[in-house]
Protein backbone atom coordinates (compact mmCIF):
# COMPACT_ATOMS: atom_id res chain seq x y z
CA UNK A 1 0.00 0.00 0.00
CA UNK A 2 2.87 2.39 0.76
CA UNK A 3 4.41 2.03 -2.30
CA UNK A 4 0.96 2.56 -4.38
CA UNK A 5 0.32 5.61 -2.85
CA UNK A 6 4.12 6.45 -3.42
CA UNK A 7 4.34 5.62 -7.02
CA UNK A 8 0.92 7.65 -7.42
CA UNK A 9 2.62 11.05 -5.73
CA UNK A 10 5.21 10.70 -7.99
CA UNK A 11 2.85 10.07 -11.17
CA UNK A 12 1.55 13.50 -10.00
CA UNK A 13 4.91 15.00 -9.38
CA UNK A 14 6.86 13.88 -12.29
CA UNK A 15 4.26 13.73 -15.03
CA UNK A 16 6.69 10.70 -16.64
CA UNK A 17 6.13 9.98 -20.35
CA UNK A 18 4.37 6.40 -20.35
CA UNK A 19 4.05 5.96 -24.14
CA UNK A 20 6.47 5.20 -26.37
CA UNK A 21 8.73 2.44 -23.96
CA UNK A 22 9.39 -1.11 -25.54
CA UNK A 23 7.52 -4.32 -24.13
CA UNK A 24 11.35 -4.96 -22.85
CA UNK A 25 11.19 -2.22 -20.71
CA UNK A 26 7.59 -2.81 -19.07
CA UNK A 27 8.75 -6.51 -18.51
CA UNK A 28 11.84 -4.94 -17.04
CA UNK A 29 9.57 -2.28 -14.73
CA UNK A 30 7.63 -5.09 -14.13
CA UNK A 31 9.95 -7.72 -12.65
CA UNK A 32 11.42 -4.71 -10.54
CA UNK A 33 8.13 -4.63 -9.36
CA UNK A 34 7.73 -8.14 -8.24
CA UNK A 35 11.13 -7.84 -6.95
CA UNK A 36 10.58 -4.81 -4.65
CA UNK A 37 7.28 -5.82 -3.33
CA UNK A 38 8.47 -9.58 -2.43
CA UNK A 39 11.44 -7.74 -0.74
CA UNK A 40 9.33 -5.71 1.16
CA UNK A 41 7.31 -8.81 2.15
CA UNK A 42 10.28 -11.27 3.18
CA UNK A 43 11.74 -8.29 5.45
CA UNK A 44 8.14 -7.52 7.19
CA UNK A 45 7.76 -11.39 7.95
CA UNK A 46 11.14 -11.41 9.10
CA UNK A 47 10.63 -8.61 11.60
CA UNK A 48 7.67 -10.48 12.89
CA UNK A 49 10.16 -13.64 13.47
CA UNK A 50 13.31 -12.25 14.51
CA UNK A 51 14.32 -8.96 16.12
CA UNK A 52 14.49 -6.11 13.98
CA UNK A 53 18.14 -5.56 14.30
CA UNK A 54 18.84 -8.55 13.21
CA UNK A 55 16.56 -9.03 10.39
CA UNK A 56 17.84 -5.69 8.89
CA UNK A 57 21.32 -6.80 8.85
CA UNK A 58 20.85 -9.83 6.90
CA UNK A 59 19.01 -7.33 4.12
CA UNK A 60 21.97 -5.06 4.04
CA UNK A 61 24.44 -7.84 3.95
CA UNK A 62 23.78 -8.44 0.26
CA UNK A 63 23.97 -5.69 -1.24
CA UNK A 64 27.34 -4.96 1.39
CA UNK A 65 28.34 -7.79 -0.03
CA UNK A 66 27.70 -7.47 -3.58
CA UNK A 67 29.41 -4.01 -3.77
CA UNK A 68 32.46 -5.09 -2.16
CA UNK A 69 33.05 -8.49 -4.20
CA UNK A 70 32.62 -5.85 -7.72
CA UNK A 71 34.81 -3.08 -6.32
CA UNK A 72 37.28 -2.12 -9.02
CA UNK A 73 40.08 -0.69 -6.59
CA UNK A 74 41.09 -1.63 -3.17
CA UNK A 75 41.31 0.80 -0.89
CA UNK A 76 43.72 1.88 2.13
Amino acid sequence: MRLTIAALILLAICRPRIRGHTTTDWLSIGAFGIALAGLNTLFYQAIDRIPMGAAVTLEVLGPLTLSVLTARTKKG
